[in-house]
């Protein structure tokens, strides 16, 4: 047995757990709601257009969206079609509760977008950025639990995601640095 199939092995497991001992009418609807936070980095967006409003915040936005232009050209466009991964409604015939996504499932954009915008913005408003994290862990779920994504997809978006902040905000750094300028963090 190849790492694929103990990881393909390991989603149908955790996907068929999460669907017989979680789902209920209270949690569709709540995980429905809150995917629908994540569609197209909604929520995220919002936000950035929030903090675009405070000096402290500014490169925060600035940053989001210059990392959700990068997602959606490299993971989006490139690498989900390059992998073709079908949804698991799709693989294993499920009927589900949302309208069905187009795309492939690898990685997930949801967690992608997610956890991208919450490291960005714990970089630059530290604590206060937990509300973010707890959001991105929840769309992120939302996701296997309404069996649009395996849970190594979500996985896979979520450290995509981190990594690309993290690089982001890297760049940031260096680009203000050298300009003799002091970064803006909390």
């Amino acid at each position: 047995m190849n790492l694929f199939d103990i990881i393909e092995k390991t989603d149908y497991m955790l996907l068929m757990f999460v669907r017989d001992n979680l789902s209920s009418l209270v949690c569709d609807r709540l995980f429905v709601y809150i995917s629908r936070a994540g569609n197209s980095a909604f929520l995220w967006m919002v936000s950035a257009v929030i903090f675009l409003f405070f000096k402290k915040t500014r490169p925060a936005a600035f940053l989001t969206v210059f990392v959700f232009v990068f997602e959606l050209l490299f993971f989006e466009v490139i690498i989900k079609n390059a992998f073709a991964r079908p949804r698991p409604f799709v693989e294993y015939g499920v009927n589900i509760i949302i309208q069905p996504p187009s795309s492939f499932s690898f990685p997930s954009g949801h967690a992608l977008s997610s956890f991208s915008s919450a490291v960005i913005f714990y970089h630059f408003i530290g604590r206060k950025a937990l509300p973010f994290i707890l959001m991105a862990l929840l769309i992120s779920f939302s996701r296997i639990y309404l069996l649009v994504h395996y849970p190594s997809d979500v996985a896979a978006g979520a450290l995509f995601g981190i990594l690309t902040a993290y690089g982001a905000v890297r760049i940031y750094e260096h680009l203000v640095i050298s300009s003799g300028k002091k970064p803006q963090t909390d």
